[in-house]
């Protein structure tokens, strides 16, 4: 393999190129937080969606106290009301996986931060 390809294989791999196919969805309402990595929204039709958040695995509520800790700081990252951006990251045999935002910050990487999550 020549140096050139090397070179471009490298570069595409590290590139920050979502590796996921990702879908931005319009911002969304926060309506409730279920435990530390599901909340529901509400879209701007007015339905409610519940979503879980990608690369969270929060404690579940029965985890005490740890669970009930880890719901509690998602309500003060994104309180009921709060207008939130949210970008699809895949669809497994739960929920919807999402990363969500709001003031230009990740939740999902606040909540890694502070190691509020499994």
């Amino acid at each position: 393999m020549n140096k050139a390809a090397i070179i471009t294989a490298f570069l595409v791999l590290f590139s920050g190129v979502p590796t996921v196919a990702q879908t931005s969805l319009p911002n969304m309402t926060v309506v409730s937080v279920g435990d530390g990595d599901t909340l529901r929204v509400r879209n701007q039709q007015g339905q409610a969606i519940t979503i879980r958040l990608g690369c969270v695995d929060a404690p579940e509520l029965k985890q005490n106290p740890w669970g009930q800790q880890s719901r509690t700081r998602l309500q003060q990252l994104l309180p009921v009301g709060q207008s939130v951006q949210v970008r699809q990251i895949e669809r497994d045999r739960y929920k919807l996986e999402f990363r969500l935002s709001n003031k230009k910050r990740p939740r999902n990487a606040e909540l890694k931060a502070n190691r509020l999550q499994a």
